[in-house]
């Protein structure tokens, strides 16, 4: 049972994990924004917004991801790679992972990759 946020990343990592990217960070945190999962999938680096809704109601999960927090993720994940200058080489995208509940009242996961890109 998913009962927040954090409990929605865990189970994202376990998911990710399980299909072959490796969590090299969670919760990065810098002024500009905040980014929840950062794995490498091959020599890819992925940028990982996790979202979670109870029920779809007011919309799905992987639609709570707007054009303004697109941006400070991009930011974010910019100041990230200044950050850690090994990854600079590597080739980017940004995920969005989507949980909910259906109307069964069973948990449903939403993997986009390349969600969305920096230009």
């Amino acid at each position: 049972m998913i009962a927040n946020g954090q409990d929605a990343e865990d189970y994202a990592c376990r998911y990710l994990s399980r299909s072959k990217l490796r969590i090299i960070e969670r919760n990065y945190r810098c002024r500009q924004g905040e980014i929840d999962i950062i794995a490498l999938c091959g020599r890819e680096l992925v940028f990982i917004e996790v979202k979670y809704r109870k029920n779809n109601q007011y919309g799905h999960a992987f639609e709570m991801v707007s054009p303004t927090k697109q941006r400070k993720i991009i930011t974010a994940a910019q100041v990230f790679l200044c950050n850690h200058p090994h990854y600079t080489n590597h080739p980017c995208r940004f995920d969005v992972f989507g949980l909910e509940y259906d109307s069964r009242h069973q948990l449903q996961a939403t993997w986009i990759k390349s969600a969305f890109t920096t230009c």
